[in-house]
This record gives C-alpha cells, structure tokens and sequence, in this order.
C-alpha cells in the first residue's frame, strides 16, 4: 500500500495549480519541438539506440537549447510558478 499525499505531507493541503498562457506560445512552440526533436535524434545517435516512445535526455535543457525565444521563455515560466507558489501558501 502506498502513501498518500496527505500523509506524507500533512497540513499543506491542495497543492497549487494555475493556468499560465505563454504570450508568444504560438511562436515558441514550433521552434521548441524542432530543437528537442534535433537533440533527441543526435542523443539517440550517439547512443546508437533507435527512437522509441520513451527519452530522457543526458543533458541539461536549460543550457543546451540555444534559441534567443527559449531565454525569454524559461525567466517567464519560473516567475509564474514562484508567484502562483507564493499566492497558493501566503495564507497558510
């Protein structure tokens, strides 16, 4: 039997969700899955494995995609999970 949430964590309650829209989403996106799809197939060479339905990339993406759209995009998404973090527990 496992543990819930709950009892691994009690008191801290529901865990924070909200919905953020990426205003240049539609820009990004394309451009996003074309640079994992390139990083994915050179892994998977350099492995010399073929593609499957599973990857796990040896890399950091944080570093390695070098799209000037992905520098604006990963500042944004961490302040909005800092501050919906911050909004969901401020009144605990």
């Amino acid at each position: 039997m496992h543990a819930t949430r709950r009892e691994i964590l009690p008191g801290l309650g529901r865990p924070p969700i909200r919905i953020h829209r990426y205003a240049d989403a539609a820009m990004l996106n394309p451009l996003l899955v074309a640079a994992f799809a390139q990083g994915r197939a050179a892994q998977e060479r350099k492995r010399g494995v073929e593609p499957g339905p599973f990857f796990a990339s040896d890399d950091d993406l944080l570093h390695c995609v070098k799209i000037p759209a992905w520098q604006d995009f990963v500042p944004a998404a961490v302040t909005a999970a800092t501050v919906a973090e911050m909004t969901a527990y401020s009144s605990r």
